[in-house]
């Protein structure tokens, strides 16, 4: 975010170096939607993500993580 800017309230940003998703991260973007939708009582409620073609979705242990 440009310098001394701030996230609205309710709104979580993440960053990383190259400014692209890579698999690291979203396996730790993962992690923090099951915590969030367990510790927030959701987890008995279907739910669905949906993505773009990004071949890191695709990976292994991406596919693990859900």
């Amino acid at each position: 975010m440009p310098h001394g800017e701030k996230a609205p309230s309710g709104v979580v940003v993440w960053f990383q170096e190259s400014g692209w998703m890579n698999v690291k991260l979203m396996k730790r973007y993962i992690d923090y939607l099951n915590h969030m939708r367990s510790s927030n009582s959701q987890s008995r409620f279907p739910a669905m993500m949906v993505f773009n073609s990004f071949r890191g979705y695709l990976e292994e242990s991406v596919k693990e993580k859900f």
